[in-house]
Order: structure tokens, then C-alpha cells, then sequence
């Protein structure tokens, strides 16, 4: 599964029509990182309390900028972290995969790779959600020209 799963985020690397940078001398794909947690740590709690929403984006969002996923000139770099024992996913993407990986489109995902969570198929859950989102990253491009191109023939 893991060759499956670096298949799925070179193919992206590697496929650059995507994404456009115009600060570099070439362009370049999208960039995926996987963070797979067995547990996220507290702030000043220890390990056993919950964990808020705002914590688990807050540590997605430090986790991508150290590993320096994605150029910031391009704004191309997307990590995924997963933390299984506290049941969270959560998706951090640069200014170039937002208007892609909407809250709903993001929403969608997680509620279909819920069942694999749970049923302890984390290989599963992983390269699903890689995989949907690679899809939606190469379809955005061209639902985003669609509505460019709707958007100006309704002008003529």
C-alpha cells in the first residue's frame, strides 16, 4: 500500500500543468506530505484530555512549514495528518489548494474515510485520502477554468 500511496503523491509532484508559480524559473506539481500520530500531544494538559479542533490544525499547520512541504513562492504543499487514537484528520494546504480543497470537498473526504478508521484499515484511510485529494487537485484546475469560461461567455 505505501508504494501505492508515493505512486499517488509523485504522479502529482510530477504533474505540473497544475499548478502555476509564477516566481519560479520552472513550474512545478503539487507538493504531499503524510503525517501519521499515533497521538497528538496536549498543551499543557499531559495526554490524556481531548483535543480541540483549533489544537490539531494548529499542529497539522507547524508540522507542514517544518517540513517545509510545497514552496512558499508557489503555494503548492498540502499535508494530511492523521492522529489515530484521537480520531482526527485534518488538511493544511498553502493559498494555491484552498480554493480546491474546499471545507465541504475536505468534509466529504473525511466522511468517506471514516468506515477505514474505524475498522482499524489505516493503509486504507491513507491512501484514500491521498488519492481523493490528488483527484480533486487535478479536477480543480479544470472546474476552475469552466467557470472562467461560463463566466465569460455570459459576458458576451
Amino acid at each position: 500500500m505505501f508504494d501505492k500511496i508515493n505512486q499517488e503523491i509523485d504522479s502529482l509532484f510530477l504533474d505540473n500543468d497544475h499548478v502555476s508559480c509564477p516566481s519560479s524559473e520552472t513550474s512545478q506539481g503539487w507538493q504531499i506530505g503524510v503525517a501519521i500520530m499515533e497521538k497528538l500531544p496536549r498543551k499543557n494538559q499531559g495526554w490524556t484530555s481531548d483535543i480541540s479542533e483549533d489544537e490539531v490544525a494548529e499542529y497539522a499547520k507547524t508540522v507542514h512549514d517544518v517540513w517545509a512541504v510545497g514552496d512558499v513562492k508557489c503555494n503548492n504543499g498540502i499535508l494530511i495528518l492523521f492522529s489515530i487514537l484521537d480520531r482526527q484528520l485534518y488538511v493544511s494546504s498553502g493559498k494555491g489548494g484552498k480554493d480546491i480543497l474546499t471545507d465541504n470537498r475536505v468534509d466529504k473526504m473525511v466522511d468517506s474515510i471514516v468506515p477505514y478508521m474505524r475498522g482499524a484499515d489505516y493503509d486504507g484511510g491513507v491512501f484514500l485520502a491521498v488519492h481523493t485529494i490528488a483527484r480533486l487537485l487535478r479536477e480543480g484546475r479544470a472546474r476552475n477554468l469552466f467557470v472562467a469560461l461560463s463566466y465569460w461567455c455570459a459576458l458576451l
